[in-house]
């Protein structure tokens, strides 16, 4: 039986999950503290606080979602979590006594709210857009303002209306009245998306021939059967290098949740991903992707490439110029880890936390960033159940 990408192989460490998970917190700090300079002491207290913080708030989170609204942490280190409403009691009380973690309840909107309204807001601007047009939109849910970035300045005004008008459909009735003067667009001709499986990868190929295309990121279950999670935009004939391991794809995210695709096995699998090369770790958690947080990522064709990043968007829309829809709910990263083509569909992670799914480059201002799907949400929108080890 071939060793699934993504799945490890027999020679891979198996251990005890705490201590697994604090070595592989340890391994990733040591790496990230290398490559990006940052102290290792500071970086291994920071990314232990994360840790704590997802532990503490997910489940509530989850609890709370209908009034949830987001999530973070400061410059300063320091986390936050922020309602539409009251506080609830039970959040108050879950952070009684922590200094670096406060509540509010004064967002404007929930986070399904926003991504209800960014993904109308996106569509509304795609259909006014030249075809080689660029788009980028973020609805920030405690304010409700939206942020529309796109590359052609003679369509300006044409897509302010239109999202305007999106904006007031979308949103709640109680918001609807702010779209005016909630909505900026900014034309940023720096602006460019680029789907980094155009240009092929290594070990996800297209089944029949050695055109290697994409990398797996997760496994996920559905009922008793495993299968591996990868990018969307992939072909949804994959297989393990050249092999015939995998079904074609039969469970995608919409448009508005992501960029992901789920194949089932032909050979089983386990909880393991691939983190560098040669290097296998079983995943512990899929946590609440939040602002702020540390990730590194792996990928068939760079590796770990430059280094492990941070997270500043948990929810924008975009659309890659070679495809035809527009996806929303993916997370951008504060700067690129030189991904490239192949590595798309590969994790994002940090120690044994599973955070998300590779979808591409995007360049905002000047700068270059990454873009991927939270595999929490994909999990729950594909209705997989996360495979833990």
């Amino acid at each position: 039986m071939a060793a699934l990408w993504g799945w490890g192989g027999a020679s891979a460490a198996r251990a005890g999950d705490r201590d697994e998970a604090a070595e592989a917190l340890a391994v990733d700090v040591a790496r990230d503290a290398a490559e990006s300079g940052l102290d290792p002491d500071v970086l291994a207290e920071q990314v232990a606080f994360q840790v704590e913080v997802d532990a503490l708030l997910d489940p509530l989170i989850e609890k709370y979602a209908d009034t949830f609204a987001t999530a973070g942490f400061t410059d300063d280190g320091d986390a936050y979590v922020v309602f539409t409403g009251p506080v609830p009691r039970e959040v108050d009380a879950a952070i009684a006594g922590h200094l670096r973690i406060t509540a509010r309840g004064d967002a404007l909107l929930s986070e399904t709210e926003a991504a209800e309204i960014n993904e109308a807001v996106a569509q509304a601007v795609a259909d006014v857009l030249p075809d080689d047009g660029e788009l980028l939109t973020l609805v920030e849910p405690e304010t409700g303002e939206v942020e529309i970035a796109i590359t052609e300045g003679r369509s300006e005004s044409r897509v302010e209306v239109a999202a305007v008008e999106a904006y007031e459909e979308a949103a709640p009735d109680d918001v609807s009245d702010l779209a005016q003067d909630a909505v900026t667009v900014d034309v940023d001709r720096t602006l460019e998306n680029i789907d980094e499986a155009a240009s092929g990868g290594q070990l996800l190929a297209n089944r029949g021939n050695s055109s290697l295309r994409c990398t797996s990121a997760f496994t996920a279950k559905q009922g008793s059967n495993i299968g591996v999670l990868t990018a969307k935009h992939c072909p949804e004939n994959l297989t393990i290098n050249s092999g015939d391991n995998l079904y074609n794809a039969s469970l995608f995210t919409s448009n508005s949740a992501g960029d992901a695709q789920w194949h089932r096995s032909k050979t089983g699998g386990n909880a393991q991903f691939r983190y560098d090369w040669g290097k296998y770790r079983n995943v512990g958690a899929h946590p609440v992707l939040k602002v702020g947080t540390r990730v590194c990522r792996f990928g068939a064709a760079t590796g770990t490439g430059s280094g492990c990043d941070t997270v500043k968007y948990v929810s924008a829309c975009t659309k890659y110029p070679n495809l035809t829809y527009t996806i929303c709910d993916l997370a951008m990263t504060e700067s690129t880890t030189g991904s490239a083509g192949g590595d798309s569909g590969g994790p994002w992670f940090y120690g044994a936390n599973a955070y998300g799914i590779h979808s591409g480059t995007n360049v905002r201002d000047g700068y270059s960033r990454n873009w991927f799907t939270s595999s929490r949400k994909a999990l729950a929108a594909m209705g997989l159940k996360a495979v833990t080890g």
